[in-house]
């Protein structure tokens, strides 16, 4: 390492090993940590990064040599952003040095002095009439007196006030019509700002706008000549079209448009409108041109053009190959899997989506030769209508009852789209079992804002077929409590089945970003409430069913809680995530496919799907069957998930991992001891770590995990009971795997998947 020093290479300068600022003053700092965040952006020479703690001037980056003009730039750039920018008129700043010969390292002193806050806010301008707008937008100001100097809380003052014009009918209006001036002459350090609201160049008034004539050309091309196209008067809008036909109805499109002739105009609507129709698959642009009037300057005419994807089917075809390594026997799986999916962009005329998609994968033992362990097929079909089709008046209903409120009413309305689903599909685990499942729903997407989203089942109906093999029932037939989750069932909810909420928090200035994702679900909820006043009133104990199909009772819940920081190019993620299924009735167990479980390319990584659990139980793992297929799931899930993700060279990234956690049955199960969650639930979390290397390709990337078992969920004693007689293995202590243990897994469990875990 010293003889490639990349210092040989700085011909006489210095390494810049690091910035730093100090920050002293008597004065009160508001934010500190982000004060001194925004002062070392402004460093102009930044030292070289690492890679896996190494310096990476010793890999390929070019090393950085302290250029001492340059920091003196960086000086003089920190001075103007707290002077000009923050608000810390009187502050200082001077630089000092650490070098023991070859490296240096900065420091920026920063004495910033007293701050200076916002006084009296003003507007004045020839422009009475706007300025009494503006002066009537006060209570929804950003910026406010008392408010510290801060340039960025102008410029979104400055947005606020623009985007209120524009949401007022003045459309033209810009952010450079408006001047901030400031006077910090008083002596409590406060400075009086005047925004000065400067006049049109065209005249003495800014003009506020009514909608005019609205025409939308339906099948548009370029140099289409307006001159014999077909049109038709829909709620005083002119729809156009050269085709024999209309490709949309008007009535579809009229619903997108929120635009109306006589009505003021409002940005919000005229985005509102680009984004619904934008939102369509049936059209590949959407343009929205505005032209003032020939007649009164006051009116906005708007011709809306809409220019059709050439072909309305599309075909979408993909394969999946994947190779595992299941510790268990020394089991080697290779797997394929097949897809295609076919989608009409406008099937009934009105901008609906349909979608319809095959599959088929299996997964192959290598030994003995290409013997088949999986077999998997499916079948599944979707509507997607680009609005809400209120069944049984749901949304009246909600905003009856209080749960959609009234101001939520219109969004909703305008906002959702309705999916209609129908699919089947059919799951061998050969010498297992095999389950058949047909579903169908009526479910609602709506996004109530850019960030959020609720998804909403109302009506649906799944229903599971289970065959155990004469082989399982052999080894598992003493199970009770597992045998029930297998049992047929229907999976129903007739004016309610799940919602899923979604929120995601955009990145902020420190470079963190979260996502939230709760979803409840319940089964059977309607149809014991029915069983029930039937058996009141008929004095019956019957349980309805279909044939030998019963109708699964239970409410589940799952909530996922996801951050991500960004440091540089790097990013460290975080996931905590939990669920719960509670079955109630007479139902004792939850059904099997709605059941948690821990393990595979996306989980608990150095264990494969569904491998470990429930909570302490060994018995599967440490006294497996003869081709053993795992199948271990849960009533309560735990988990959690650290990832440092680096970059490495061109597209390969990096990454560092530490997964725990584990699924537990809520009942005592006799055949599975150790099962059933208590309350030293955390003895049983278990761990594990390991690495990656990922090929980012912007649209997805290819992701090599491999993953080391560090802390197993149950003790060392558990294993001597089951296995007897007992030898001593060096590779475990207690619950924990020993250096030898980990050294001894080799390359680890490998994991191959398509984009990030979480």
């Amino acid at each position: 390492m010293t003889s490639c020093s990349p210092t040989k290479k700085l011909a006489g300068s210095k390494l810049l090993i690091k910035n730093r600022v100090n920050i002293e003053t008597k004065s009160k700092i508001e934010n500190k940590a982000k004060l001194k965040r925004d002062i070392l952006s402004l460093t102009i020479q930044q030292p070289n990064g690492t890679f896996l703690f190494i310096p990476k001037e010793y890999l390929w980056e070019a090393p950085v040599a302290h250029n001492p003009q340059i920091a003196q730039k960086t000086v003089t750039n920190i001075q103007n952003y707290l002077k000009n920018k923050a608000g810390y008129y009187h502050a200082k700043v001077t630089l000092d040095s650490l070098s023991d010969g070859r490296n240096i390292e900065l420091i920026y002193n920063i004495d910033p002095k007293d701050r200076y806050h916002v006084g009296e806010i003003m507007y004045y301008g020839p422009d009475t009439i706007i300025v009494e707008e503006i002066n009537s937008l006060k209570e929804e100001a950003l910026l406010r007196t008392g408010d510290p100097i801060d340039a960025g809380l102008f410029d979104l003052e400055l947005s606020r006030i623009t985007l209120a014009l524009q949401n007022k009918g003045y459309a033209n209006f810009a952010a450079n019509y408006i001047k901030i001036k400031g006077d910090s002459s008083t002596v409590d350090r406060t400075v009086d700002i005047f925004f000065e609201v400067l006049p049109p160049q065209s005249g003495k008034t800014h003009t506020k706008y009514t909608i005019g004539d609205i025409n939308v050309f339906t099948d548009y091309r370029r140099e289409q000549k307006v001159k014999g196209l077909t049109y038709e008067i829909f709620d005083n809008k002119s729809y156009m079209r050269e085709s024999s036909d209309f490709i949309i109805n008007p009535g579809s499109i009229n619903n997108m448009v929120f635009l109306e002739k006589g009505e003021t105009y409002t940005r919000d609507n005229r985005s509102k409108t680009f984004r619904k129709l934008s939102g369509l698959g049936t059209y590949k642009f959407v343009t929205i041109s505005p032209n003032i009037d020939s007649l009164q300057e006051d009116i906005l005419n708007y011709n809306i053009f809409l220019t059709p994807q050439k072909h309305s089917w599309i075909a979408d075809f993909g394969s999946e190959l994947f190779y595992s390594t299941v510790n268990q026997n020394n089991r080697q799986l290779f797997g394929i899997n097949l897809s295609t999916q076919f989608q009409n962009r406008n099937f009934f005329g009105g901008g609906e989506q349909f979608t319809i998609g095959t599959e088929t994968g299996s997964e192959l033992q290598l030994d003995p030769l290409f013997q088949a362990s999986t077999v998997n097929l499916s079948l599944n079909s979707n509507l997607e209508i680009p609005k809400q089709v209120d069944l049984f008046n749901l949304a009246r209903v909600l905003t009856g009852i209080g749960i959609l409120p009234k101001n939520e009413y219109q969004r909703f309305r305008e906002e959702t789209v309705t999916n209609i689903g129908l699919g089947t599909s059919f799951v061998n685990i050969l010498n297992n079992y095999s389950i058949t499942s047909v579903s169908a729903d009526f479910a609602y997407d709506y996004r109530r804002s850019k960030n959020t989203r609720y998804l909403i089942t109302t009506l649906g109906v799944d229903m599971n077929l289970y065959n155990l093999d004469p082989r399982f029932v052999d080894i598992y037939g003493e199970n009770q409590f597992l045998l029930n989750s297998f049992e047929n069932n229907f999976i129903t909810g007739f004016l309610f089945k799940d919602i899923t909420y979604i929120h995601s928090t955009p990145e902020n200035q420190r470079g963190l970003s979260k996502t939230l994702i709760l979803s409840f679900e319940a089964s059977g909820w309607e149809k014991s409430i029915l069983n029930s006043l039937y058996n009141a009133i008929s004095g019956s104990d019957s349980d309805w069913k279909v044939g030998d199909i019963s109708f699964s009772r239970f409410l589940r819940l799952e909530a996922d809680r996801r951050w991500y920081q960004k440091f540089g190019n790097s990013t460290l993620a975080f996931r905590v995530l939990g669920g719960i299924i509670v079955p109630f009735g007479s139902d004792i167990s939850a059904p099997f496919v709605k059941q948690f479980s821990v393990g595979g390319p996306n989980s608990l990584r150095a264990w494969d799907q569904r491998e470990l659990g429930p909570g302490g139980y060994a018995e599967a793992l440490e006294k497996p069957v003869i081709n053993q297929t795992f199948f271990q799931q849960g009533d309560v899930k735990l988990e959690f998930n650290i990832e440092y993700r680096f970059p490495i060279i061109w597209l390969l990234e990096g990454a560092l991992f530490l997964d725990g956690g584990n699924v537990w049955t809520l009942s005592n199960d006799v055949e599975r001891p150790g099962s059933q969650i208590s309350r030293d639930f955390y003895k049983q979390i278990a761990l594990g770590f390991g690495y990656g290397l990922r090929w980012d390709f912007d649209y997805f990337n290819i992701r090599f995990d491999f993953g080391y078992k560090l802390k197993r969920p149950y003790h060392e004693d558990i294993v001597k009971e089951i296995k007897k007689p007992y030898f001593d293995n060096p590779d475990i202590n207690g619950y924990w795997y020993t250096w030898r243990g980990i050294k001894n897994q080799g390359f680890g469990n490998f994991q191959v998947a398509v984009n990030y875990p979480f």
